[in-house]
Parts: C-alpha cells; structure tokens; sequence
C-alpha cells in the first residue's frame, strides 16, 4: 500500500516542479507559487516578506496541492501572472486567495491585485481576475 501511495505521489510531483513558495491553506491543501525565486526583505516589514521575484521571460504559475498528492491550477499566466516583476501572497483562505503584483517598469509600485475565488472540495476556481473584470466591467465600474 505504501509503495503504491508512494508511485501516486510522484506521478503528481512533475506538476509541482519550481516550486518558489508554498503556503498553507489548510492541513490537507498548499498553494503553490511555481517560477521565479522566493525572496524576503526583512526592513520592509510584512510587505518585504515571501516575494517571488521572476526573471525576464519568466512567468508565474499558481496550483493548488492536496495532502492525497493531486495538484492542480488556479489559472494560466494570461489572466495577469505574465510579465511580472514580482508577487508576494497577500491573503489565503478556504475560499480565495489574492496575489499583489509589480509589473515591470511600475518602480516597485504594486499592480492591481488578482483575487480568486475557490472551493476546494470541488477542485474548482470560479472566478478569475478574467471575469472579475467583465464583472466590473459590466457594473460601470
């Protein structure tokens, strides 16, 4: 049984490959924060802490790992995880989780944030920043 637990895991592991950062959600899920590198600025206090910093060309993925090994994503790199200088993990729960943002060419000065919303028990993600904005979009805002 261990053995094939074990064969379980490490078919889910090549998904979850450059992990940058990891945070728990709860005891049976992780989000996981996958390219770039993680980096931590002490001085600037919890705004200087758990940033992923990317590279040109690189780009930011985000999943979700179970306990029982399955991961899987929030989204791809169109809805704004592109191009971007640097994101840290602003807030996560059981129901969302939100990303600030630094663009390049912006001096440092934080993006727009990416809210989704989640049910984990379901492995589902429904909303993104995509329908957020045709959400606001539509209100008139």
């Amino acid at each position: 049984m261990n053995l094939l637990l074990g064969i379980f895991v490490m078919q889910a592991l090549p998904s979850a490959t450059g992990v940058s950062h990891a945070v728990t959600i709860d005891p049976e899920h992780t989000l996981l924060l996958i390219g770039g590198r993680k980096m931590d600025y002490p001085a600037l206090g919890e705004y200087g802490m758990n940033i992923v910093g990317l590279g040109p060309g690189e780009s930011l993925r985000l999943a979700i790992s179970e306990k029982s090994g399955g991961t899987w994503d929030l989204g791809d790199p169109s809805i704004g995880l592109n191009a971007l200088f640097s994101a840290r993990v602003a807030r996560v729960d059981r129901t969302s989780v939100v990303i600030e943002r630094n663009v390049p060419g912006d001096y440092g000065i934080a993006s727009p944030s990416l809210k989704f919303f989640l049910d984990l028990t379901s492995r589902k993600v429904l909303m993104t920043p995509r329908t957020q904005k045709i959400t606001l979009h539509s209100s008139g805002f």
